[in-house]
């Protein structure tokens, strides 16, 4: 195998947390699609922030891990939808040097959805 063959595969998607930060119950519909095939699609309904507790889910699937290109929407209602795709993780960290994976964060709050990133140097799955 030669250095160009590694450095062509992206991270993998290691995992996927829903937060609300809202202090209403939020329905969010997140999807998730793998290559451009949709892998995953499914609503949640989150509880609202109270007392410092957040309402939040955390998607765990068989199919994370793999390194390829990855694509998460995410609608909540009241608020709008947004998308973040391992383009958009790769722009964010400069490159994949140091890690293999990425987990992403997204946080819904009372006019915004943001996706919040972090390198992991190995998948869980």
């Amino acid at each position: 195998m030669t250095g160009g063959d590694t450095e062509s595969k992206p991270p993998g998607l290691d995992s996927i947390y829903v937060r609300n930060q809202r202090t209403q119950e939020t329905e969010t519909l997140v999807t998730v699609s793998r290559d451009g095939d949709i892998i995953y699609e499914k609503s949640h309904t989150l509880d609202g922030k109270s007392n410092g507790s957040y309402g939040e889910v955390l998607i765990e699937e068989d199919w994370l891990g793999e390194q390829t290109s990855y694509k998460i929407e995410i609608s909540a209602e009241s608020v709008g939808e947004e998308s973040f795709s391992t383009g958009d993780f790769l722009e964010y960290a400069g490159g994949t040097e140091g890690f293999d994976c990425y987990e992403v964060t997204v946080v819904v709050d009372t006019d915004f959805i943001d996706f919040r990133p972090a390198a992991r140097e190995n998948c869980r799955n």
